[in-house]
């Protein structure tokens, strides 16, 4: 475990996880949110199946579950996966739609999951290949801008989409969104 002696900021503990990490994949999740004990596997899982002429190979560079918004503590402890499990494979520019005009990648009356604006403009429930930050940048100065205390996620996503060789966004929930109608940043601007 990396820690900071005083609280640096989100970007600051993002960069510091992707310098410190060992693996092929990151996977970040926020210390006020929740993840199911299947999202892993499944996340995982789709990569095995994406390219079946190519096994054992995949240009899939990042995997986006669903997120569910709560607001009820009673939604938390769903052990089950919910969702079509159906999987689309977008590039740059329809993950660049997503987060421009919040639309699913669905048909949202098929999907009744609710709103999808969480999944494409946050950073969480995103399982990125690491090379793709490094695609971007050698170090910490080109990923998350660490003077940014609100929306870090905002300014780099764009990136980190437009150096993916290909997304799969899977229609299943895998992460919970924990809402209780408090913005974090919104003294910010006070």
């Amino acid at each position: 475990i990396v820690t900071h002696t005083e609280n640096l900021g989100l970007a600051s503990s993002r960069n510091t996880g992707i310098e410190n990490s060992h693996g092929e994949w990151i996977y970040f999740i926020d210390s006020d949110d929740f993840m199911f004990p299947y999202t892993l596997e499944f996340l995982t899982r789709y990569l095995k199946y994406c390219d079946v002429e190519n096994p054992g190979h995949t240009s899939i560079d990042m995997v986006i579950g669903k997120c569910f918004r709560a607001e009820k503590p009673d939604f938390y402890h769903c052990v089950n996966p919910i969702g079509s499990k159906l999987a689309v494979k977008l590039n740059f520019l329809d993950c660049l739609y997503q987060i421009c005009t919040f639309k699913s990648p669905y048909n949202a009356k098929k999907s009744k999951l609710g709103p999808f604006e969480l999944d494409f403009n946050a950073s969480w429930n995103k399982l990125i290949r690491k090379d793709v930050f490094y695609r971007i940048g050698e170090n910490r100065k080109s990923w998350y801008n660490e003077k940014y205390r609100c929306h870090e996620d905002n300014f780099f996503n764009h990136l980190l989409y437009h150096h993916s060789n290909e997304v799969l966004y899977v229609d299943i929930i895998t992460y919970m969104y924990r809402y209780d109608g408090n913005f974090s940043g919104k003294n910010l601007f006070l």
